[in-house]
């Protein structure tokens, strides 16, 4: 073909997409509203954002009016809301009809199983009575402050001095995360894992599960015949997850035998720590599908337990040491408790005197809670969820559902939208969650979504809570943290809301000029 013809063939097609580009342009409702191309619908948009793909789908979802629909794969539909009556009407008013589906079980099958997470239908009744009868009992609730209280002042504040007086910068969310995972192995397995050890030890559980919530992002976004197919070839990111699976078994089998070996040993019941409490309640057989099953459960409380609570402090930290102001109101509240009690017994030899809180004191800090909250409400740590209709239904936003069709919720952009949380829905104000005199405000869950809402509402929301403010109170109290100036914040694609780059800080104790 002569060249020529070739430069004008080009130039004609290259004007045709501009001009139906600006038609599909001219036909949105908003500027923000996603552009729906033929067949592949919004494919195009979401492949070009990737790694926005957060504050891209917050985007989306407020030109649209807080839900659309998804086209791309053929024989799939998916709606994507962040509605909270929708959010209501699906988790809440017609829980039943609304499984999180066989999809949602097979993307996320090779992490948690069929843990409670993971499962539906009657399954995830008997487990959530279970856990629900473990977890809310008193004597848990103490030794889960006990432990939290303990690991902040012999391991959490002891690393964060040495890492001020030698002057190096420390990733916070790194430390969290082991901190977490050394506090969850507490209360799973009644074991210290010794993961904020000097010089932070390599852990191979914290390696694999990182590895794993990356090939989890990716499987809600490659069609399933193809991870699948890549899965059965142990090729790509399904060889990584296979590897990643295997070490995780390998620890949850090391842990769970170490507490049987225990339990035989000792003979007198249940200990405090959640796993020799589940062994001694669970009446089924010893059988090959029973050790399954544990290995399920004991996977899902180690991640509900080590994600959730690392990712909310991370943003926290990050949040305030932005924000001097909300820095300096939690500096006062927790004053007028240190002024008010006798120091005796809160004090770690660290080189100075450091304080740490106990739970019951912490319970009545209203700012530290709304604080909390108000992070939580910005960078929830699982920022979006999906289930499925069982049944046609219609959702209270006005579209039509067949059975079949997926709902994807998005918590990260639910708070950030004008018309459920105000016109400084994007600012970091705790003084949203305070009432004029001074009592914690209470929004309801379908709108603060963070711990879930309905029936599957989080069982470890106090839990949570008690860690976040016993580690948030001590530091804040003890040490002052500056992000290093330069370093990038931005959430990581993962479906926990980790930061991509971790979290670099310079800390400093109180009192200290800061670094320069």
């Amino acid at each position: 073909m002569d060249p020529f013809l070739l430069l004008i063939e080009l130039f004609l097609i290259l004007c045709f997409l501009i001009l139906y580009y600006r038609h599909l342009q001219s036909k949105k409702t908003s500027h923000l509203a996603p552009i729906k191309w033929p067949v592949v619908g919004i494919l195009p948009g979401l492949v070009a954002n990737i790694h926005y793909f957060h504050d891209w789908t917050t985007a989306q979802l407020a030109g649209a009016g807080y839900t659309f629909r998804v086209k791309g794969v053929p024989g799939q539909r998916y709606f994507v809301t962040c509605d909270p009556a929708n959010v209501r009407h699906i988790f809440t008013s017609n829980f039943a009809n609304y499984p999180k589906g066989h999809e949602y079980a097979e993307i996320f099958d090779a992490l948690l199983g069929a843990g409670i997470k993971n499962s539906d239908g009657e399954s995830w009744r008997r487990q959530r009575v279970k856990a629900q009868m473990l977890m809310t009992a008193p004597r848990f609730r103490a030794f889960t402050a006990r432990c939290s209280r303990d690991k902040v002042e012999k391991s959490l504040l002891p690393f964060l001095a040495l890492a001020a007086d030698e002057g190096r910068p420390c990733d916070l969310q790194d430390v969290f995360l082991r901190l977490s995972f050394d506090l969850t192995c507490a209360l799973v397995f009644g074991v210290d894992t010794g993961c904020l050890a000097t010089g932070l030890p390599e852990v191979p559980f914290l390696r694999a599960t990182d590895v794993a919530l990356e090939t989890i992002f990716l499987r809600h976004v490659i069609p399933m015949a193809c991870w699948k197919l890549m899965r059965r070839l142990n090729v790509g990111p399904e060889r990584k997850m296979a590897t990643a699976r295997r070490t995780m078994d390998s620890f949850v089998a090391e842990m769970i035998a170490r507490v049987r070996r225990r339990a035989d040993m000792v003979n007198e019941g249940a200990d405090d720590y959640l796993l020799s409490s589940y062994l001694c309640h669970d009446n089924t057989s010893d059988d090959q599908s029973t050790d399954e099953s544990i290995r399920d459960t004991t996977v899902n409380l180690l991640f509900a337990g080590r994600d959730a609570p690392a990712t909310g402090l991370s943003w926290f930290f990050y949040l305030v040491s932005k924000n001097p102001r909300v820095e300096q109101k939690l500096l006062g509240e927790l004053s007028t408790v240190v002024a008010s009690r006798d120091n005796a017994g809160s004090t770690v030899d660290t080189g100075c005197s450091m304080v740490t809180f106990h739970a019951s004191e912490l319970n009545k800090l209203v700012y530290l809670h709304a604080a909390l909250c108000e992070s939580l409400r910005l960078y929830p740590p699982v920022p979006f969820e999906h289930k499925v209709a069982a049944a046609a239904d219609v959702l209270p936003s006005g579209q039509k559902l067949k059975a079949g069709d997926k709902v994807l919720f998005f918590n990260y952009s639910m708070g950030r939208m004008e018309g459920v949380w105000g016109k400084d829905c994007m600012e970091f104000r705790p003084e949203r969650w305070v009432t004029e005199e001074g009592k914690l405000r209470r929004e309801p869950s379908y709108k603060f979504f963070s711990f879930n809402t309905g029936p599957r509402s989080c069982l470890g929301r106090e839990m949570a809570f008690v860690q976040m403010k016993t580690v948030a109170a001590a530091v804040l109290w003890n040490f002052a943290v500056q992000v290093v100036p330069g370093h990038v914040v931005e959430p990581k694609l993962s479906p926990i809301l980790h930061m991509r780059n971790g979290l670099l800080v310079w800390v400093h104790r109180r009192g200290f000029i800061g670094h320069d």
